[in-house]
């Protein structure tokens, strides 16, 4: 189901590690994996293994902002579709907690298309597998980056990522 080629999926590799630390600090790194994917797969079965893969290394991300999370679990359930930008404005928390409610967030939607994917259609899982093992594997570093920001920075990524996001949206 795919058609890459070493390089094409050492590529991959760097690309999803590269989503890690991004999806972990800021979220979008589908910026980075999703055009990668397409050099080897169609672009539906490229955004369900981009979900997929990704989902998985989220949970490095979650793991990295533990920390932060206490005392969240409970209102976390409700959010499901916000994200950061939005808790950032939302809440009076400290922006590194509302990212790590990010980081759950993302986490359970992924899981949940995941399981969606898993039940509708084959799945490109050579690719899957790289992007979950790179992803999660950058998102350890991406938390300890993360939580290192100071909250001028984070909110200026935040945007400039947001901003990257609609322009490549919209093109």
């Amino acid at each position: 189901m795919t058609g890459f080629n070493p390089l094409d999926l050492a590529l991959l590799a760097l690309a999803a590690a590269g989503a890690g630390v991004i999806n972990t600090i800021v979220g979008s790194g589908s910026l980075v994996t999703f055009p990668t994917l397409l050099l080897g797969v169609p672009a539906v079965p490229a955004n369900m293994a981009n979900t997929v893969g990704l989902a998985i290394g989220n949970v490095g991300g979650v793991l990295g902002y533990r920390r932060e999370l206490r005392g969240q679990w409970r209102s976390l359930a409700p959010l499901i579709v916000l994200t950061v930008g939005v808790l950032g404005l939302t809440t009076a928390d400290h922006l590194q907690r509302a990212n790590a409610a990010k980081n759950v967030l993302q986490t359970i939607a992924g899981v949940v298309a995941t399981v969606v994917f898993i039940i509708v259609a084959p799945l490109p899982w050579t690719a899957i597998v790289i992007i979950a093992v790179a992803s999660l594997l950058g998102s350890g570093p991406g938390a300890m980056i993360g939580r290192r920001l100071p909250g001028w920075l984070l909110r200026t990524l935040i945007i400039a990522i947001g901003v990257i996001a609609v322009i490549a949206l919209v093109r």
